[in-house]
């Protein structure tokens, strides 16, 4: 990130960020760094799904609690 990197690229089809691909993937060092950045926005619904509901659906309790810590919210519905 010290080399100008886009970290909040969004691909135009799907909406996919770096962010998602972390989460989808139990990168919770990765996750935990770019909440860090406060450049995203957790509750970006991207492939009909939140990152919450990804972590949820992958049954990831240290990421559902990585989340709520950064405020994803609880009460947002999938497209």
């Amino acid at each position: 990130m010290k080399h100008s990197s886009n970290i909040q690229f969004q691909n135009i089809y799907t909406g996919v960020t770096p962010l998602n691909v972390a989460c989808q993937n139990g990168h919770k060092d990765i996750v935990q760094i770019l909440l860090n950045q406060n450049s995203y926005n957790i509750n970006i619904i991207s492939m009909n799904e939140s990152l919450l509901h990804i972590a949820c659906g992958m049954k990831d309790k240290q990421m559902v609690e990585l989340l709520l810590k950064h405020n994803a919210n609880v009460n947002i519905s999938n497209k």
